[in-house]
């Protein structure tokens, strides 16, 4: 297994990199993160985070897995584990299926952001596991 660490960076309203925030160890796992970044400042700073397939997908698969994908499931997950609101968007202008999820960071202990991140990540992956099974035989509704 490869590892992998991120290099969480600070944009400002512009959207250019300010500041390097901390190296995160997320395993193999970070090949399922297309971008992360903070925006905002003190306590408002909040967390972006663009997760992906963690390869290429077949065109009919590209729609299957948006039909399939539950937003809402992930982000409760994701709202439980950071104890507030989180937000999801679509990113349908990337090659492959992608959502961003957002949500304010409440302290700036790494470590435990570090651990919020791997999980975040296995809840995607898990929900991923689940489309693919669900898809597999559906090549035929989507050509």
């Amino acid at each position: 297994m490869n590892e992998f660490a991120v290099v969480l960076m600070k944009k400002d309203s512009d959207n250019i990199i300010t500041e390097e925030v901390a190296t995160i160890d997320i395993g193999s796992d970070a090949e399922y993160i297309n971008s992360i970044f903070i925006t905002g400042d003190g306590d408002g700073e909040m967390l972006n985070l663009q997760l992906s397939t963690k390869s290429g997908v077949e065109d009919w698969e590209y729609t299957a897995i948006y039909d399939y994908y539950e937003e809402d499931k992930v982000l409760s997950g994701i709202s439980e584990l950071v104890g507030n609101e989180a937000s999801v968007s679509i990113c349908d202008e990337e090659f492959n299926p992608a959502w961003e999820y957002r949500f304010i960071i409440k302290d700036d202990d790494i470590d435990a952001l570090e651990k919020v991140l791997q999980d975040i990540i296995q809840i995607h992956k898990d929900e991923l596991q689940d489309v693919f099974l669900s898809i597999k035989d559906k090549e035929e509704e989507y050509l």
